[in-house]
């Protein structure tokens, strides 16, 4: 069987410890449900900052690819007002490097002509200008040559024999089209890079075809066009084409790579799922797995990946213009980049709660013991009280319900101090009577006790007299007309002689007055 003291709780620890349990809930509530809309708003500030890049770098893109096509309206236009001719190529060559020094972004700008004549003028990776020409009243010779900062030719960097640019794939893409298209990506003439081209077949009043007008791109300087693009610190922007082939990366991820056969090297194209990026990789092979085919993805999507133990939010969305180019933007932004300045906010919340929480509970600490404590102190007196000590209890509280409960407790002293004297006064009083009354109870038993003894004593006598007396006992055989009694020989005795014969009584002879009627009627009584 428990013990009740076992159940029992200190009324201020039990109060505590609810406030502090109470609290620490409601804090732990609060932080949890905190952290749940910080994530949630972490990642509506996701798509939100997601949607605002996509925008930006659409934008950018519109803005980037819309320049060589208008750079090859101004020099078509140039060709066909006769401002310059086909044939000139020293003359549409200055003009492109004009041209290219205003537009640092564009690669190179150059003319095809139907006769198998080149003409061009570009930017080298190492900031270096480049011009290239093939003059077909010369030979049919393509030559590459490095420029100085005038234009002038100053080395010759690579020739190539037998060079046509009505075989060249971008020609060919804007004599089919017969209006201003992008080429295909394409592995430059000199070997050395890749890029794609905005390409415009050039007529002349008579409608003929005098050659084709391009503006060139190169990979790697679409890749830093992508890199200015404001994007938060860790933030990544992929091209891809709906092969899966990479066109260009904000990163410094390589979208070529070399293969070499011999004494040839060739570029190829890297693969988004070959790609030395985790991010790319794990990206192209998420949607792999999550659409049939890449590419029939028509519109933008968004996914959430971990790559090395960093979650980033990304999006994928088609890119087309009225060029032809139709290809797909990924977007990824590392979580921590959205969260740095939500975690901020939560651990500067956190601390404040936690500061909070420590103060809510100190104040709770020292506001129940302010509440308890003349709850306590009742206890205190109250438990003097049972040990019959009634000073009176100070009520110097401020709370109302507990002074009225003390003032309470001081008057049920009283009445209890008064109740107790009156007891005691009567338990004196009843102690005397039941002194009073022992004593009296002790006489009576003392008399009681010598009567017994008294008795005793007779009783004692008596039985030795009975003992000493003989008894008379049997079936006597009384006469009924003389009353003689037959002894045991027979003989017929008087009644006294019997007794005295058989006892120690004695009999002494009288008349009753019946038979002294009977017997002396002469003698009358009443004379």
């Amino acid at each position: 069987m428990l013990n009740n003291k076992e159940k029992e709780f200190s009324f201020g620890t039990t109060l505590i410890s609810i406030f502090i349990v109470l609290i620490v809930v409601i804090a732990g509530l609060i932080g949890y449900v905190s952290f749940r809309n910080g994530k949630k708003s972490a990642k509506n500030l996701a798509n939100q900052m997601q949607d605002s890049i996509q925008s930006r770098v659409e934008y950018s893109l519109n803005d980037f690819f819309s320049q060589p096509h208008a750079l090859n309206q101004i020099n078509a236009a140039a060709i066909q007002s006769g401002l310059v001719t086909s044939r000139d190529l020293n003359g549409l060559q200055t003009r492109f490097f004009n041209q290219i020094q205003a537009f640092d972004l564009v690669r190179s700008c150059a003319f095809g002509s139907e006769e198998g004549e080149f003409t061009g003028a570009g930017r080298r990776s190492e900031g270096d200008f480049e011009g290239a020409i093939a003059d077909k009243s010369l030979d049919n010779d393509y030559r590459v040559y490095l420029m100085d900062e005038q234009g002038e030719p100053t080395e010759i960097l690579t020739v190539v024999h037998d060079y046509m640019p009505q075989e060249r794939s971008w020609y060919q893409a804007a004599v089919e089209a017969g209006r201003p298209v992008w080429s295909p990506i394409y592995q430059w003439a000199s070997q050395n890079n890749m890029g794609i081209s905005a390409v415009l077949p050039v007529y002349n009043n008579a409608k003929e075809l005098l050659g084709v007008q391009l503006t060139a791109l190169s990979l790697e300087h679409i890749g830093r066009f992508l890199q200015r693009i404001e994007m938060t610190s860790g933030g990544h922007i992929f091209i891809i084409e709906r092969n899966g082939l990479l066109v260009a990366s904000s990163s410094s991820e390589p979208v070529l790579q070399e293969n070499k056969s011999g004494a040839n090297v060739q570029l190829e194209r890297v693969s988004a799922l070959d790609s030395t990026n985790p991010l790319m990789r794990e990206s192209i092979t998420y949607l792999s797995q999550r659409f049939t085919n890449i590419e029939g993805i028509s519109s933008r999507q968004g996914i959430e990946l971990e790559v090395d133990g960093q979650r980033y939010y990304s999006s994928i969305a088609p890119y087309v213009d009225e060029y032809g180019l139709d290809w797909l933007t990924i977007i990824s932004i590392p979580e921590s980049d959205l969260m740095g300045d939500v975690k901020a906010n939560m651990r500067a919340t956190i601390l404040v709660s936690m500061i909070i929480l420590a103060v809510t509970i100190i104040l709770g600490v020292v506001v129940t013991r302010k509440l308890t404590h003349p709850i306590l102190r009742l206890n205190q007196a109250a438990q003097v009280m049972s040990r019959g000590q009634w000073d009176k209890i100070e009520n110097n509280t401020r709370f109302k319900e507990v002074s009225q409960l003390t003032s309470s407790f001081n008057q049920m002293a009283r009445q209890l101090s008064r109740t107790l004297e009156s007891l005691e006064q009567r338990v004196r009083e009843r102690t005397g009577d039941l002194t009073r009354v022992n004593k009296e109870l002790q006489v009576e038993i003392a008399e009681h006790k010598k009567t017994e003894a008294e008795r005793e004593r007779l009783i004692a006598e008596l039985q030795e007299a009975l003992n000493n007396v003989k008894q008379l006992t049997g079936l006597l055989p009384i006469c009924a007309n003389c009353k003689k009694i037959r002894d045991d020989t027979g003989y017929w005795q008087q009644v006294e002689v019997y007794v005295r014969d058989h006892s120690e009584a004695e009999f002494s002879h009288g008349i009753c007055p019946n038979c002294m009627k009977t017997l002396y009627p002469e003698f009358d009584e009443d004379t």
